[in-house]
């Protein structure tokens, strides 16, 4: 029996399955966003309990393994950033050898040219993130993931000058951080953030996104400009969204129409064009 797979185009990559116990085979096409830091795990199946089993992996049109062995993990080696088999260890960031989870998720959230490039908001924020010695080995990689998050919003919109910042990049819980609410049934996990009239400036942060428990956003008369991240649709738990009295541009995107919870959004005194896309349950 023969399984074949093959991996094309870095960052948006492609796998192709092959079934050759149907005449004609039948292929099947998938897509996913493999960054630097990932690693993969092929297991193949062999319907017909022989023992026999080849298969092939490609990347971009060469092959990188083939064999008969039934699971393969590969990823990207450090030192050289090009994709290798057994490479699912700890990734090599900033000098030193980081959780590839950890790192992995952070790059999902962000871009790595981003995380590796001096003076940006994210290189800042995950350089304090992975050295924040709050954190250890036993900590939820969740934990990782908002904290870097928060770090990040701090550095973006220029926290050093917020009127308020009580608790940012310090070692204390981001739960007690000024303008932050976390759940009570499911400690830890952010709910809101609320932080009106705080100075806050440039540019919404998409990976916001990324905290999808994330009830309330409450941003509202500060000096924020530019659009909305498309990225804010993945808030799949948000309920009420207040950018009202900053400097937004351009308009609402068509993607938060998949937004189900949203009851409330203010907007007013930006400088907004287009028309809102339909949402079920807006009451405002």
């Amino acid at each position: 029996q023969q399984r074949i797979w093959a991996v094309r185009d870095v960052f948006d990559e492609t796998f192709l399955y092959q079934d050759p116990l149907l005449s004609p085979p039948k292929i099947s096409n998938y897509s996913a966003c493999i960054p630097n830091t990932d690693c993969l795990t092929f297991s193949a199946y062999n319907p017909t309990g022989n023992t026999y089993l080849n298969r092939k992996i490609y990347v971009d049109g060469k092959l990188l393994d083939e064999g008969t062995s039934t699971t393969v993990e590969f990823g990207y080696d450090s030192s050289n950033q090009q994709l290798a088999i057994g490479k699912c260890d700890e990734v090599v960031l900033y000098g030193k050898a980081q959780n590839r989870k950890i790192v992995n998720d952070m790059v999902m959230a962000s871009q790595y040219s981003k995380l590796i490039t001096p003076n940006t908001p994210q290189y800042k924020a995950v350089q304090w993130t992975l050295n924040d010695s709050s954190k250890n080995a036993e900590s939820h990689v969740r934990d990782f993931l908002q904290r870097y998050i928060l770090a990040l919003f701090y550095f973006s919109t220029g926290g050093i000058d917020w009127i308020d910042n009580t608790g940012y990049l310090t070692e204390s819980h981001e739960c007690t951080w000024y303008g932050i609410s976390c759940d009570e049934m499911y400690p830890g996990v952010i709910r809101s953030i609320n932080m009106p009239n705080n100075n806050l400036s440039s540019f919404l942060l998409p990976e916001l996104g990324d905290l999808s428990a994330l009830e309330s956003l409450d941003l509202s008369n500060n000096n924020i400009i530019g659009g909305i991240p498309i990225e804010f649709a993945n808030l799949w738990s948000l309920q009420e969204l207040n950018l009202a009295g900053n400097t937004l541009t351009s308009s609402i995107p068509n993607e938060f129409q998949g937004l189900k919870t949203v009851r409330v959004i203010e907007l007013q005194d930006n400088i907004l064009s287009g028309t809102s896309p339909p949402l079920a349950n807006l009451v405002k």
